[in-house]
């Protein structure tokens, strides 16, 4: 797994994920149970997602 995004938001975090999910795309949210922005959540450095290296670059057409 390969990150394409780091968000500080939830819900945008979610939507992305979202996004990338209904494009075919194996997408998964770090602290996605996480409820809301907190200094933790900025200390750890926010929500990463990650695809698998194999789907990288079709992640990244779609987010761009």
């Amino acid at each position: 797994m390969v990150p394409v995004a780091l968000i500080f938001g939830r819900g945008e975090a979610l939507s992305v994920a979202a996004m990338l999910d209904a494009a075919g795309i194996i997408v998964h949210v770090d602290g996605e149970h996480y409820t809301s922005v907190t200094a933790h959540i900025i200390a750890v450095g926010g929500f990463r997602l990650t695809v698998p290296v194999w789907q990288h670059a079709e992640a990244v057409a779609v987010l761009t």
